[in-house]
């Protein structure tokens, strides 16, 4: 482990955190979009319903209000917090959720990457009082609003 990875120790082996512990459909627009369609054989919104333990039949408000407390206390919400002592790039993000996923096989860093993709829409969408992602020429970086 490299000397400034060490202030990360602590959550880099978090128990029990796999790849479905975090939402598949890109965004919760995605998710309600294909809820309200009802296009229950889309795998990422079977995954997702499973996961956030939503029912069956919500009109749209109460579909976002749900998926918001779900979302918002969910195991990847959390871990996310977790890693947020500072801003952090997309890049490093990536590095320490690839090295805290217990999976065997480690999944594909491409996978990584579409976790942690979807994870930045997720917050951005449903806890934007409490994120702000910057974008540079080349880069994102994800802190704390306050």
């Amino acid at each position: 482990m490299k000397s400034a990875d060490l202030k990360y120790k602590h959550i880099l082996k978090i128990p029990g955190l796999v790849v479905n512990d975090f939402p598949l459909c890109s965004s919760p627009e995605e998710f309600m979009k294909y809820y309200i369609a009802k296009d229950f054989n889309n795998k990422s919104l079977q995954h997702d319903i499973a996961l956030f333990k939503i029912e069956n039949g919500l009109t749209k408000d109460v579909l976002k209000k749900d998926l918001t407390i779900k979302y918002c206390s969910s195991k990847a919400y959390n871990w996310q917090n977790s890693i947020l002592t500072e801003p952090i790039s997309f890049g490093k993000y990536s590095y320490l959720l690839h090295n805290a996923i217990i999976d065997d096989p480690k999944p594909y860093r491409q996978t990584v990457k579409s976790l942690v993709k979807n994870m930045y829409c997720w917050t951005i969408s449903l806890a934007r009082n409490k994120f702000k992602i910057e974008k540079f020429k080349h880069s994102e970086i994800l802190s704390r609003t306050t």
